[in-house]
């Protein structure tokens, strides 16, 4: 925070950036990590509806596999008594056209499976509930759109009121140096005493203090503010939007119109704990789907070769003399030859019954899971409720607070501008002592602070409570 206040005031020569209300509510929005995160979770959710969708489709998948035997079954059909050791092969000899495929050493696979779901109860509550997720991935960034705006605006008035703060402190500086001034010329004139001096001295001690410590709120608070919108540290902010109530009384509109939310009769938050009650029913029925059966229709479609070594096309063989992955005693003959290295297809059609037996327990359990996580959400859903209700009722009694605040200090400035001029002028002249003109400077320098806080307090108020529909409920995390 140092190194910012200090690259703060080396760029005090620097253009500044100025920013209006919408401005920086606009550039708040668009550099906020909560708000990008939000939209990428909206994404995710997304994701998991296609997928949980895809059940209801079917599911294609291609394969392509090789296999090589170093030992089969079948390895007995070379051996005594099916084959004479010693008999003299011939071309011909030992050739089986019903066991040449059987015991292999090289196979290649080329095929295309399909599985079409026809009864899937499971399906049908994976895909209700990754919608109702997707629901409220959606609520949540309309609602971290909304708490995002709030939060700029707060920190742009909070910037406001620090720097109008800072103002009066300044003015009220030069006050009271142009009555040590007085006190001064007085003092030498013989007209008032050395304690009035003095007096006047500490005051002016006393404010530049007060100042510097505004100062440094101020500076704090634009910290804060460039923080929020992603300023450089070298860059100066320059606020354009008066603290002023009466200059922009639509502010709450600006508001949601930046912010994109909906202007609905529902907190968004008790949707979400509907959408929440919704997810954890459609919970319960996807753990007892899990006990129900379902038909599956199924579609096989391969090929099958056996070269002569492990590639997948194997050197021609014009004088058929490959043994064809057996012994030297298995020979094939001419015409055998190219139909046996062709590729063999394997065409199927069926369906799949799974019906669920017996799981030890394991579906009561999930189901006693399910139905407990169910119980709380409702229980959740009622507290939001009546939260929704209270909040509501709080933004409302903020914001008519706000009002008549503003409305006290309607003429309290000018008041207080008019008793100070006089106290002054008593003061110049002699008939009023500087504790009158002290007082009087204090009553001006509260009622300005008043005002300019009243303004703060009755924009926020009323962005609030324009958003409030999308805001979480306060006191949520």
């Amino acid at each position: 925070m140092i190194l910012f206040l200090s690259h703060l005031a080396f760029a005090q020569d620097a253009p500044a950036t100025s920013y209006s209300i919408e401005d920086a509510l606009r550039r708040a929005l668009d550099t906020s990590e909560q708000v990008s995160s939000a939209e990428s979770a909206v994404s995710a959710a997304n994701g998991q509806a296609w997928a949980a969708r895809s059940g209801y489709g079917p599911q294609v998948y291609g394969q392509l596999s090789y296999n090589h035997a170093f030992e089969t079954q079948y390895d007995y059909l070379q051996e005594q008594p099916f084959v004479d050791p010693n008999a003299v092969p011939k071309k011909g000899e030992a050739f089986n056209v019903e066991t040449i495929f059987f015991g292999q050493e090289d196979t290649w696979t080329a095929g295309l499976n399909v599985d079409q779901a026809i009864i899937a109860p499971q399906a049908i509550y994976q895909t209700r509930y990754a919608n109702a997720s997707l629901d409220v991935a959606k609520l949540d960034l309309e609602s971290t759109r909304a708490t995002t705006t709030l939060s700029a605006a707060q920190a742009y008035y909070d910037a406001a009121l620090a720097s109008q703060l800072l103002t009066i402190g300044e003015a009220t500086l030069e006050q009271v140096k142009t009555t040590f001034e007085h006190a001064k010329l007085a003092k030498d004139l013989g007209r008032q005493s050395e304690y009035e001096l003095l007096r006047a001295q500490v005051e002016v001690e006393n404010q530049e203090v007060a100042v510097e410590r505004l100062r440094r709120g101020r500076d704090q608070s634009l910290l804060l503010l460039a923080l929020v919108l992603h300023v450089p540290e070298s860059s100066q902010i320059d606020l354009v939007s008066p603290l002023d109530a009466e200059a922009m009384p639509d502010i709450g509109t600006v508001a949601v119109t930046v912010a994109g939310v909906r202007d609905t009769s529902t907190r968004l938050a008790v949707q979400r704990a509907e959408k929440n009650v919704r997810m954890t029913k459609d919970n319960v029925w996807m753990v007892r789907s899990q006990a129900l059966p379902s038909l599956h229709a199924t579609l096989s479609y391969n090929q099958v070769r056996y070269p002569d070594d492990p590639w997948i096309f194997d050197k021609s063989d014009p004088l058929g003399e490959s043994d064809h992955g057996t012994n030297d005693t298995m020979y094939v003959p001419d015409e055998y030859y190219e139909p046996l290295h062709a590729w063999h297809p394997n065409f199927y059609v069926g369906a799949q019954l799974t019906v669920p037996l017996f799981g030890f327990g394991r579906a009561y359990g999930e189901n006693l899971t399910a139905k407990s996580v169910q119980h709380q959400a409702e229980a959740g859903l009622s507290l939001t409720q009546r939260g929704a209700l209270a909040d509501t009722r709080n933004a409302e009694l903020t914001l008519a607070t706000a009002e008549a605040q503003w409305k006290a200090t309607a003429g309290t400035v000018e008041v207080a501008k008019r008793t100070y001029e006089i106290a002054n002028v008593r003061f110049e002249e002699g008939v009023s002592t500087q504790s009158e003109l002290a007082d009087a400077r204090i009553l001006l320098q509260q009622a300005q602070a008043n005002r300019a806080q009243a303004a703060r307090d009755l924009q926020l108020a009323r962005i609030r409570l324009a958003l409030l529909p999308a805001l979480p409920l306060s006191g949520s995390p």
